[in-house]
């Protein structure tokens, strides 16, 4: 940093072998420090106020950030290269670049950037994507949420086309789980931005399609949860018989993973490991 602040001290003399000695020096040195950058790519259509609100923290925090569309309807934010961003991300990425989590303290803050980003709100049932970390790091992330809010979150594998390839994701379901979260969340100093600019991220209601599902005696896996203590997966296999028949049913009438899930008040990523692991015919969804 030395070296760095010496290159602000460029000769004013108007010898140029003075400059290039001067140059000769210092070049090296900058051209060996590391810098990092800061960027984020949101959706245009439901996230550029989101986008923009980033960028006045960030503005705001001395890390100005430009704001750019580009031609897959999405926004960039992108900061100029800093030494201190460099210093941030050697917390987050290991010497070979690959992401990793350092030990942290979940706070309302934290958990509302990371809702936004990479969580969802599908009826009665939060999933938090965790696609860039090991099965371990997972783990960690879910006792933080249990150790911040008192919830204790289920780690679910996504399907994917190359099972070397592992991913994961926290699941938090059931009614009152659900609204511990939200009300978490309501600490957040931007919460009321983010319930502004992102409602879709915030929508979580208990299915329509109960009445319904009722009338026709479909499972309402939520419901299952909620009154035998259960969880997710104990339902699921206890009710095995009772899941292959009536998500047959569904497939044969033309219903696709969605619409299923739906149906059982879960995630589709749920649908889709109980179809692989009960050797339903998939096909057609």
């Amino acid at each position: 940093m030395v070296a760095l602040e010496k290159m602000r001290e460029i000769p004013t003399t108007d010898n140029l072998e003075q400059k290039i000695q001067f140059y000769n020096k210092y070049s090296p040195v900058v051209y060996n420090t590391r810098t990092a950058v800061f960027s984020l790519g949101k959706n245009v259509e439901k996230e550029e106020k989101w986008a923009k609100h980033i960028r006045k923290i960030f503005d705001k925090e001395g890390y100005p950030i430009t704001l750019t569309s580009t031609i897959e309807e999405s926004v960039q934010l992108s900061s100029s290269t800093s030494v201190e961003l460099y210093d941030i991300r050697k917390t987050w990425y290991d010497k070979d670049g690959i992401k990793i989590i350092p030990e942290f303290k979940l706070t309302p803050n934290i958990l509302l950037h990371w809702h936004i980003g990479d969580g969802s709100a599908n009826y009665d049932v939060i999933a938090l994507s965790t696609d860039c970390f090991t099965k371990e790091e997972v783990k960690y992330l879910a006792r933080s949420i249990n150790d911040a809010i008192g919830i204790k979150g289920k780690i679910y594998p996504k399907k994917r086309e190359d099972p070397k390839k592992k991913q994961y994701f926290i699941q938090i379901s059931s009614q009152e789980n659900v609204a511990k979260y939200f009300e978490y969340l309501e600490q957040a100093a931007s919460i009321n931005e983010a319930k502004e600019m992102v409602p879709h991220k915030f929508e979580t209601k208990w299915s329509p399609r109960r009445p319904e599902m009722k009338q026709q005696g479909y499972l309402y896996i939520p419901d299952e949860v909620e009154k035998t203590g259960l969880s997710h997966k104990s339902v699921i296999n206890k009710n095995k018989n009772r899941l292959i028949e009536q998500t047959e049913k569904m497939i044969r009438a033309g219903k696709n993973q969605a619409y299923i899930a739906k149906m059982f008040g879960v995630h589709m990523n749920t649908v889709s490991i109980w179809i692989k692991k009960y050797k339903l015919k998939s096909e057609k969804i």
